[in-house]
């Protein structure tokens, strides 16, 4: 949705370089969530679906890498027992599970920017 909004592609357009535009909505992105204590991580999921979106020109591609987010997210939610009246503090598997969530971003990234540079030539 904040991807969307940020401003309309056009086919023949190339991707444009990333500024205020990529930022704002990423603050919108986190701030949307409700979460404080988690916008920092929302703010920088948010920039890493902007070079999802920037690097296809496809808001299904966010989405879905959103939705990948989501699960690895919920999955470790699960595996902990669900949510605590009190956050407890970090544990190993939440490193973990986040390492690994943000790993399987810069993956997509990477090859969606390696798809992207073939498509140019």
């Amino acid at each position: 949705m904040c991807r969307a909004c940020r401003r309309p592609k056009t086919s023949c357009a190339p991707p444009r370089p990333w500024g205020p535009a990529a930022v704002v909505s990423s603050l919108a992105f986190g701030l949307v969530h409700g979460e404080p204590w988690y916008l920092f991580g929302l703010v920088t999921l948010g920039l890493l679906l902007a070079a999802v979106y920037e690097l296809t020109g496809s808001l299904w591609a966010a989405v879905i890498v959103h939705a990948v987010h989501n699960a690895v997210a919920l999955t470790l939610l699960v595996i902990q027992g669900g949510l605590a009246a009190q956050e407890p503090p970090a544990s190993l598997l939440d490193w973990g599970g986040a390492a690994v969530s943000f790993a399987a971003v810069a993956v997509i990234i990477a090859l969606l920017r390696r798809r992207a540079a073939a498509r140019r030539r």
